[in-house]
């Protein structure tokens, strides 16, 4: 796996080939949910999670609900941007 990889949190190799499966990285598509990532100068990786409306080669035009707003991100910055297939809701 490479670093640029997610990899599910798995505490035996009973579901390894489930794992293997899973770390796919898909690419971005529009009106979908996504992290987006980038690199400060001290080297930290930061990212946020957003709605992606739409994108050109330039930058990523997101949309985040609470507080509601709209804007766009330099992609020389925010450089990754992974699509979110799943999520685990908790009540």
């Amino acid at each position: 796996m490479s670093s640029n990889e997610s990899a599910p949190y798995e505490i035996n190799d009973s579901m390894k080939n489930l794992g293997d499966r899973i770390r796919q990285i898909l690419p971005p598509i529009r009106d979908s949910d996504v992290i987006l990532y980038r690199t400060d100068e001290d080297g930290k990786e930061r990212m946020v999670i957003r709605c992606l409306v739409k994108y050109s080669t330039t930058r990523w035009e997101v949309e985040e609900f609470n507080p509601h707003s709209e804007g766009s991100l330099d992609r020389s910055i925010w450089t990754k941007c992974h699509r979110i297939i799943g999520k685990l809701s908790r009540r």
